[in-house]
């Protein structure tokens, strides 16, 4: 089952401003988060548990090199 994934605005202005100097990424984006809306927890996503204000929340990794 596919999770729908709701993007905020302070998520879409980071990924603009990423992809303004790393276009070669979007690539790398788009899979990731096709990845995540399937199986949010794939241990190629390395997602792990956020603290202080983001706390209940999970973070992940793009690429290994960010």
């Amino acid at each position: 089952m596919k999770r729908i994934l709701v993007q905020s605005p302070a998520f879409i202005r980071s990924a603009r401003r990423i992809l303004k100097k790393e276009p070669h990424l979007a690539g790398d984006v788009k899979a990731t988060l096709e990845l995540l809306s399937e199986n949010a927890f794939q241990p190629q996503l390395r997602t792990h548990k956020l603290k202080g204000k983001l706390v209940n929340r999970h973070g992940l990794a793009v690429r290994a090199t960010i």
